[in-house]
């Protein structure tokens, strides 16, 4: 194979470099290969890819700053779903306690009932009004188009005409950008689809669990009920269920767990897909044809910016889901009278649902 000597020898000098934490490290790749390489790191030492990498990491880190509020606070919202939860347990207290002094219970529960409630909707007017979303949504596209401008600028840089060795830099710059964006992106999607697959999995494994619970109590408490007047508490187990049913799919439209994994699937294969290429791409590099490793560096952004306009739709469906949970914060809210009790000479006596217009 011709040029196999060059190409080792490139690949060998960039394999050497150290990982770190995937992002951008110009001044330390720049020592750990200033002796192989030396023309190499004069590229990473060069201002403007510098200044790059320092705009990228304050970038990614802001990112993930952002993604990580909104991820906590979205999920404290939730607490919303578990004001249905202790609704179902007033339920079926007044079937449970048949000693009319016992109306602690009522009160404790009911009491606790509204400070999650109250906490629910208060974490989830912190993420609608704090923006957490949208801060999110625009920092990550901020520091993805930061890193693509980094090593569009690595790439980029070209010896003096005069100077010699111009396919050997080429060749290190298509190596550098080989392990630590073509590699990494690969790297990432496939292990940002495997999250998400779990969390997929888990969830659907929660509505099936809310299904479950509604069936079983809705058929329990028919045929036993009218028997052992306690059993009709199995009834609440429909609404806790109901409840856990809301919890899952909010969580599930909110985390995107299937759409990302496909996503991130569809992403891996596309650019596995063109590392497939990698070879040709070597050889006309290592021919002094910087055209084909422009045209394989565009081929790979490409594919990374069509990612990203995905993920950014997703922002809909995600503020979407914040919108029906704030919903259900509203309806949580309003004055109820299922499942309350209401203390007359000294007995509990479940309230009738009053009847909407």
């Amino acid at each position: 194979m011709a040029y196999e000597d060059e190409i080792e020898e490139a690949i060998s000098a960039i394999n050497s470099l150290s990982s770190g934490n995937g992002t951008p490290e110009p001044l330390r790749h720049a020592a750990e290969v200033n002796d192989k390489a030396p023309e190499f790191a004069g590229v990473l030492r060069r201002s403007d890819v510098m200044a790059e990498a320092e705009i990228f990491i304050d970038l990614d880190a802001r990112a993930t700053r952002a993604q990580t509020v909104f991820q906590r606070t979205s999920a404290k919202a939730n607490a919303v779903c578990a004001t249905a939860c202790l609704s179902a347990v007033l339920l079926a207290l007044p079937s449970l306690l048949t000693d009319s002094n016992w109306n602690w219970p009522f009160v404790l529960i009911g009491s606790v009932s509204i400070v999650v409630g109250g906490l629910g909707t208060m974490w989830l007017w912190m993420a609608r009004q704090g923006g957490m979303l949208v801060r999110w949504m625009r920092n990550r596209a901020e520091a993805e188009s930061c890193r693509v401008s980094y090593f569009n600028q690595v790439v980029n840089a070209q010896r003096p005409p005069d100077a010699g060795g111009a396919a050997r830099l080429a060749l290190l710059q298509l190596e550098y950008f080989r392990r630590f964006q073509l590699d990494g992106q690969i790297a990432y999607h496939l292990k940002r689809s495997q999250d998400h697959d779990r969390s997929s999995h888990w969830v659907l494994g929660l509505g099936g669990i809310a299904i479950l619970l509604g069936a079983v109590a809705a058929g329990i408490a028919g045929i036993l009920g009218a028997e052992h007047r306690a059993l009709t508490a199995l009834a609440a187990l429909g609404v806790f269920g109901t409840a856990l049913g809301s919890y899952a799919a909010s969580s599930s439209v909110i985390g995107q767990f299937r759409e990302n994994m496909e996503r991130h699937d569809e992403t891996a294969v596309a650019l596995r897909r063109l590392r497939g290429s990698l070879d040709a791409v070597r050889q006309s590099t290592a021919a002094g044809d910087r055209g084909v490793l422009h045209a394989f560096i565009s081929a790979v952004h490409t594919v990374m910016r069509s990612e990203q306009e995905k993920w950014r739709k997703a922002e809909v469906n995600i503020a979407a889901a914040i919108e029906k949970l704030d919903s259900a914060a509203a309806d949580e809210a309003e004055p109820r009278k299922v499942g309350v009790p209401r203390l007359v000479t000294g007995e509990v006596q479940p309230l009738t649902a009053p009847t909407k217009d």
